[in-house]
């Protein structure tokens, strides 16, 4: 990758992570009032366990682990390598 791929990258990373916040603020104002803070909470939480779960899986497959990553590494493999003679 080059240093503009990576730039757009870290763009579309940061824009995604200022977009919870105002997701969190218009579920915020779907409620009613005494709702509203906990529903926002929801959200950043959500935002949390999907970090969390991003990089555990992103871990499994740079590490080769099988159980996540054997469904994944086969079709990373295919690319790497072409296609095969047995696939028509």
């Amino acid at each position: 990758m080059n240093a503009a791929d990576t730039a757009w990258m870290l763009v579309a990373t940061a824009l995604v992570l200022l977009m919870t916040p105002a997701l969190a603020f218009f579920y915020g104002g779907l409620v009613r009032t005494k709702n509203a803070l906990n529903t926002m909470m929801m959200s950043f939480a959500a935002l949390g366990c999907v970090a969390i779960a991003w990089v555990a899986v992103a871990l499994c497959i740079v590490r080769g682990i099988p159980v996540v990553a054997a469904p994944i590494g086969r079709e990373l493999r295919q690319y790497r390598r072409g296609p095969s003679a047995e696939t028509p």
